[in-house]
Formats: structure tokens, C-alpha cells, sequence
């Protein structure tokens, strides 16, 4: 269902779904509404959401607001995409029925969409955020609970692979390698702005040469272009007794088909640099969700690169923010430990120019030009 509105706040944007609820809960689930909770705000970087319950005779129905915020960090993708609320609420509509069936994995429901508010409403899922788990890769952390742990990462890997199958395809392998180049230079020029205290001054310019040369040494025939959610992680994934639901598909759309692979792998990387944590309980899951996701297309070892540029330029910006909101005086010692062990690899990463990535699968690593490029699947 799509409504028409002018530009309005998240106050308005409820109050409008209480007016609509009748008639869509009478559509739905051919019931009334006895009473009206009051919302519960939920503050997200890129987002302003809302969740909104109300009382029926069958029982008790939730909903979930989100309303985009325009946000420094996401110029590149409003730019590419402007009607972002729209676009997520469409992949919804074709995601949803085709993860019914799939075991363990699932999308919120789309409800309505309110496209000239940048809102749109899903049905509420009771369920915790996946990343908050991620104590349990702690030294002597509960094994049973680890256990369930990786199972979500199985089921994780599971949800990738249907994933990237599920959308149709509109751009070139070309298209793709231009915006991750664009994406990763977006980027360095915002270590530049925000980095002049924690980062080498000459990194900027080191970052973008090796960028620069990979892109120049690309294929652009070689590139498999596939559905990327775009933040693709345990960040955006609730979890419970029934598996997993993935959320958030702000920038979702043609992609590399490395990319959402490496979000995961880049990020459980950055893990082992907690003092706390184990990497062997990290590797498993790593191991879990690439064992899950299944074979693994090749691709050209710059290309890889490329994309794993991207994943650690985020990654130095997330932190870069940290310290200049000082969130880090605020943080316990170790998440300070863990934080600057992580900025530190990956700056050292692009100081290193490596010619060959040590997180991808090996099996994916091809040189641009290698005859067993051929093969890749389209």
C-alpha cells in the first residue's frame, strides 16, 4: 500500500498510520483496534524510527516507522538514488514472499508507504539485534549460547546467497567498479577532513593512488554484478527462535558480488583486535557463514581489493567519528584497545598496498586476464 504526503516529522508520520490502521488491519487480519500504545522512538545514524502497538481482540499487533534522514556520510547514495524510502520499501515488497519458505531467514513484512515523507512501515519484529551477541566470542563466554551464535551466522550466509539471487540486475560490471571507485574516494576524503589528529597527513594521498591503481588494472568484463543489501551485517540483523531477519536496505541494489561478503569478513577481522575476544570463536564464524553462503564466485584480485578498500575505509571513518564526537574518553578501556588496534590495521593495510586479500577465500582470488576467469557465472 503507497500513500501520498508532503514532507512531514515522525510525529506526523504515526499519526497518519493510526488513521490508516483500521482499514489495514481490517484488510489483513479482518479485526478492530480496542487500543493504542503509546510509540517508542528508536534513534538510528541514518534514520528516525518508531515503534508503534496497538490492541486488537486477536491480540496485540506492532509496527515498525522508519523515516530516512539525509546524512552527510550517504551524499554518494542520495545522489544516486534519491528516493531512497521508496526504493527500500519496493526491494521489501519483492523480498518478502520469496524468504517465506527459507529456513531461518526472513525480511519485515512491508505495511505502507508514505513516499513524500521518506518513511515507510514494516510489521514489528520481536527480536534482538544480532551484533549484540557478539560478547559471546569472548574467551570462556557461554559455549551453548556461542553455539547459537553460529548458527545465525549460518543462517546468515544462507540469507546472502538467496539474496543475491532474488533481484533483477540493471547495471554493468563497469557501472559497479565506477561507484565503488567513487564510494572509496567519498570516503578517503572524509579520513582527510576528520583524521588530521590520528591519521598520517600523507595517507590520503597513498590511500588514493593504490585505489586509483587497482581500479586502472580492472577487467571491467570480468565483473559480476549481483543484488547488494550495501550494509550488509549483524549490525542490520535481528535475531530470535526463529532465526534471522535482515533490516535496513538504505543504498540496497546492483552490486559487486563480493562486497556484502566482505562487510562480514572485514568487520569480524577488526574483532580480533579485542583483547578479549577469541579469534579461533571468530574464525568459526567466518567459517560458518562462508560455509553457508556456498561456493564463492571468482573474482580478479584487484577487484577484491577494491571492494575491501571500501569495507576498511568505512571502518576508519566509523572510528575517525568516534574520537571526534569523543565517544572514546566514554568507552571502557578495552573497547579503547580494540578501537585503536582496529584503526591502526587498517590504516597499516593501505600503507602495506597488499597485492592479494588475506580474508577472501582463495578459491575466489583470480588475477585480471587469468583464463579461469571464463567461468565465472553471470
Amino acid at each position: 500500500m503507497e500513500i501520498q504526503s508532503t514532507q512531514v516529522g515522525i510525529q506526523d508520520v504515526i499519526q497518519r498510520l493510526h488513521r490508516d490502521l483500521p482499514s489495514i488491519l481490517a484488510d489483513q487480519f479482518g479485526t478492530k483496534i480496542l487500543a493504542l500504545h503509546p510509540p517508542r522512538f528508536v534513534k538510528r545514524p541514518y534514520s528516525t524510527n518508531a515503534i508503534v502497538q496497538v490492541e486488537t481482540r486477536e491480540g496485540t499487533h506492532g509496527y515498525f516507522v522508519k523515516q530516512i534522514i539525509h546524512h552527510p556520510l550517504n551524499v554518494v547514495a542520495f545522489a544516486d538514488q534519491p528516493d531512497q524510502a521508496s526504493i527500500e520499501y519496493r526491494i521489501l515488497e519483492e523480498l518478502h514472499p520469496r524468504f517465506v519458505d527459507i529456513e531461518r531467514c526472513a525480511v519485515p513484512r512491508p505495511i505502507i508507504l508514505y513516499r513524500d515523507a521518506d518513511a515507510y512501515v514494516t510489521q514489528f519484529v520481536d527480536a534482538r539485534d544480532l551484533v549484540g551477541d557478539m560478547h559471546l566470542v569472548h574467551y570462556g563466554a557461554n559455549r551453548r549460547r556461542f553455539g547459537e551464535l553460529l548458527q545465525n551466522f549460518e543462517a546468515s550466509g544462507r540469507w546472502l546467497r538467496h539474496f543475491q539471487g532474488a533481484l533483477d540486475i540493471h547495471r554493468s560490471g563497469e557501472e559497479v567498479a565506477s561507484y565503488v571507485l567513487k564510494r572509496c574516494l567519498d570516503r578517503v576524503a572524509r579520513v582527510e577532513e576528520l583524521g588530521a589528529s590520528w591519521v598520517d597527513p600523507q595517507f590520503a594521498d597513498r590511500a588514493r593512488d593504490y585505489i586509483e591503481s587497482l581500479f586502472r588494472r580492472l577487467d571491467m568484463s570480468l565483473i559480476a554484478v549481483v543484488p547488494r543489501h550495501g550494509d550488509f551485517g549483524p549490525w542490520n540483523t535481528l535475531a530470535n527462535d526463529n532465526g534471522i531477519t535482515v533490516i535496513d536496505f538504505f543504498g540496497a541494489g546492483d552490486g559487486p558480488c563480493c562486497e556484502d561478503l566482505l562487510s562480514v569478513l572485514v568487520w569480524l577481522d577488526a574483532l580480533k583486535h579485542g583483547i578479549a575476544n577469541s579469534g579461533r570463536r571468530i574464525d568459526r564464524l567466518a567459517q560458518a557463514f562462508l560455509t553457508s553462503f556456498g561456493p564463492v564466485r571468482p573474482q580478479q584480485t584487484e577487484f577484491v581489493l577494491l571492494c575491501e578498500a571500501f569495507q576498511r575505509l568505512l571502518r576508519i571513518v566509523g572510528a575517525l567519528h568516534s574520537y571526534a564526537a569523543d565517544k572514546d574518553r566514554r568507552a571502557t578501556w578495552p573497547e579503547r584497545i580494540e578501537r585503536r588496534g582496529n584503526l591502526a590495521a587498517n590504516v597499516g593495510w593501505f600503507q602495506a598496498r597488499p597485492q592479494r586479500s588475506t580474508i577472501w577465500p582463495s578459491a575466489g582470488n583470480i588475477p585480471a586476464g587469468n583464463p579461469a576467469a571464463d567461468n565465472i557465472p553471470r
